[in-house]
């Protein structure tokens, strides 16, 4: 693991407040929470000058949430990415809060998520935050002054009728529904708001008034996303006054409104997305094997597929990681993501499968496959582990993943996202053809994920066409078309 080193020269409170941030780092243990490995403490030569201080995290290659959405790094996260981070988010804020000893995070925004290699999210900077009461999950901080104003709860802010501040979890969940809205829309809270954040910036004492004095989205609190957007009601639910209004993260890790808004995402102009998803009748899942009678008939191949061990259906249950055809069921999230990927597909020529079979065969191609499980198998020095060696996965979208050396002429693997335009499988192939690839990905990676999908026999019939393979070339033939793969 990577280690990242952060130095300051801490007075008076700081250095109270860097000893805190360090006791408070030590006791966390979460995948989406950065790591702590250490501090140092350097006590100055001088009684006149301050110690010099030091932390030592994981190293976040990615930088952070801020720097991605507003293209510090060159990098534009698709709509997947977004939404598998909030998830991200919700999960480690929901691991603070849960604790028998719950942690007040107290300056949740995009510039404290950090990302990593593979743009899973760690949510860093623990210099604000308190250990609440178990018992009502609030902390009473006196004339506590603190956090980030755009992101700051009504509760958390100060006012001369206000001596005490009880912040609470809550007060969590309301900077978060800001940063939600934030990340969506790509802009700075109350962005449109010139009172506030434009030229004729005000004083944070007007900020306090204008967040205070009522809920209104626009008006009281940042313009939302538009379009009757699935994460409004996400984020409006972060946003009462009333922190007792307010949902937990834990309500939102059970019910993962982030599902629900790609499959709205993904639906936009996609007629067949629209037509399957409805068979779901607003259901998390339905059994496989009705889904792939569904797909079948949307796209003219029913003949083929419904072919039980014919080489399309075993192409399609290996993209969609299908154990038992006759008894699994698929989700709703994972039937919008397949027919996104295929949303440029005719509904001629059997094209369904020959794109499927097509895909599969394709050396590079793992579909769905983590990032962490993309390292293991580049790193393995058996198969793998050598300069060029590569893949490409789907990981809330398309994603480069090779091995290349470094600046001390030493292995390492390389997470690279694709394009955020390309999503489908056709575009797909054509971008990983693109010469500004071919220098990084050289050889796919082995074994293929899919060779137990591949063609066994020297002549399959299938429906009005039939596959041809050769030592040299693969192609699938139909009345009109020959396809090669």
């Amino acid at each position: 693991m990577t280690a990242s080193v952060s130095a300051s020269v801490a007075k008076g409170k700081a250095l109270g407040d860097f000893q805190k941030e360090c006791m408070l780092l030590s006791k966390l243990d979460h995948p989406n929470i950065l790591k702590f490995m250490g501090a140092c403490f350097s006590p100055s030569a001088k009684k006149e000058e301050y110690p010099y201080t030091a932390l030592l995290t994981e190293f976040a290659e990615n930088g952070s949430l801020a720097d991605v959405i507003y293209s510090a790094t060159g990098v534009k996260l698709s709509f997947n990415r977004k939404m598998k981070i909030l998830e991200e988010i919700v999960n480690g804020m929901t691991y603070l809060h849960d604790r028998p000893e719950p942690i007040l995070h107290l300056d949740i925004k995009p510039q404290n998520i950090l990302l990593d290699s593979y743009f899973h999210a760690r949510i860093a900077d623990f210099g604000m935050s308190r250990i609440a009461n178990p018992q009502f999950m609030a902390s009473t901080l006196g004339n506590f002054v603190g956090g980030t104003p755009l992101y700051m709860a009504p509760e958390v802010m100060p006012r001369e009728t206000v001596s005490e501040f009880m912040v609470s979890s809550k007060s969590d969940v309301y900077s978060f529904g800001i940063l939600v809205n934030e990340m969506i829309l790509e802009d700075v809270p109350y962005h449109d708001n010139r009172e506030l954040v434009g030229e004729k910036k005000k004083t944070f004492e007007q900020l306090i008034k204008v967040v205070t004095s009522g809920e209104a989205p626009g008006v009281n609190r940042p313009t939302i996303v538009k379009d009757n957007h699935p994460l409004n009601q996400m984020v409006l639910a972060t946003w009462a006054t009333n922190p007792e209004q307010r949902k937990s993260f834990k309500q939102f890790a059970e019910e993962k409104p982030w599902e629900a808004a790609s499959i709205f995402y993904f639906n936009a102009g996609t007629p067949k997305t629209d037509i399957i998803t409805k068979k779901f009748e607003g259901k998390a899942e339905m059994p496989y094997k009705d889904w792939v009678n569904e797909i079948a008939d949307l796209f003219n191949v029913k003949p083929i597929l419904q072919v039980t061990d014919d080489c399309h259906t075993r192409a399609l249950n290996g993209l969609l990681r299908i154990g038992n055809a006759a008894s699994d069921n698929i989700s709703a999230a994972d039937s919008t993501l397949f027919l996104r990927w295929v949303a440029d597909v005719a509904t001629t020529d059997n094209e369904l499968t020959c794109v499927i079979y097509g895909t599969v065969l394709e050396q590079w191609f793992w579909g769905k496959f983590s990032g962490d499980e993309a390292h293991t198998l580049l790193s393995n020095p058996v198969n793998n582990n050598k300069p060029g060696n590569f893949l490409v996965r789907w990981d809330g979208g398309w994603v480069l993943s090779y091995i290349a050396k470094n600046e001390e002429k030493k292995l390492e693997v390389i997470h690279e996202p694709l394009d955020s335009k390309i999503i489908t499988l056709k575009q797909l192939r054509l971008a990983v053809t693109d010469k500004k690839y071919q220098k990084k990905a050289k050889t796919p990676a082995t074994p293929h994920i899919f060779d137990a999908v591949r063609i066994k026999e020297k002549y399959i019939t299938s429906g009005d066409g039939c596959y041809v393979t050769s030592d040299k070339k693969s192609e699938y033939r139909t009345k009109n078309y020959v396809y090669l793969m």
